[in-house]
């Protein structure tokens, strides 16, 4: 029968150790959770197309399409805290729900619509689907984070 070894520290040292590494672990993680958040926060506003509520189609843009995006933090399964981009809801007078449904998925009365001037200027991004293109933007910025914690955990 084998017996398990310790080099350099006691056992516990050890859990001592780990327990620090992993309040430093959590604070880190939050941090750069909230971060990544933030950063696909920015990106999808800037990838929203611009929507046109004045009182003539020659109107500037109102923007509530962009101005409805936020960032939500929840605690979901486990009491692990969770953020959420979420677009929608009442903007001014406006609610954009549906509309913002509408014209992410491509569909209703504004799916086969052209972009409009606005939307085209903010660049080739900006259009339906701008919340799952910048949630992929974003999909790898989890890995430096990750590797630092094994790192850190592995000594």
């Amino acid at each position: 029968m084998s017996s398990l070894r310790w080099r350099g520290a006691s056992a516990e040292s050890l859990s001592i150790t780990m327990s620090r590494e992993s309040r430093l672990t959590n604070k880190r993680a939050l941090r750069h959770m909230r971060r990544v958040s933030n950063s696909v926060l920015k990106t999808a506003i800037a990838w929203s197309p611009v929507d046109y509520k004045g009182k003539t189609r020659a109107s500037e843009p109102l923007h509530e399409l962009e101005r409805s995006h936020r960032l939500v933090e929840q605690y979901g399964a486990g009491r692990r805290l969770e953020a959420t981009v979420e677009v929608g809801g009442w903007v001014g007078d406006v609610n954009v729900d549906l509309y913002a449904m509408w014209i992410h998925e491509g569909s209703g009365p504004y799916g086969s619509t052209v972009s409009g001037p606005a939307t085209i200027a903010k660049g080739p991004n900006a259009g339906p689907f701008w919340l799952e293109r910048a949630m992929e933007e974003h999909e790898d910025d989890f890995e430096p984070l990750l590797d630092e914690l094994l790192e850190g955990l592995m000594g």
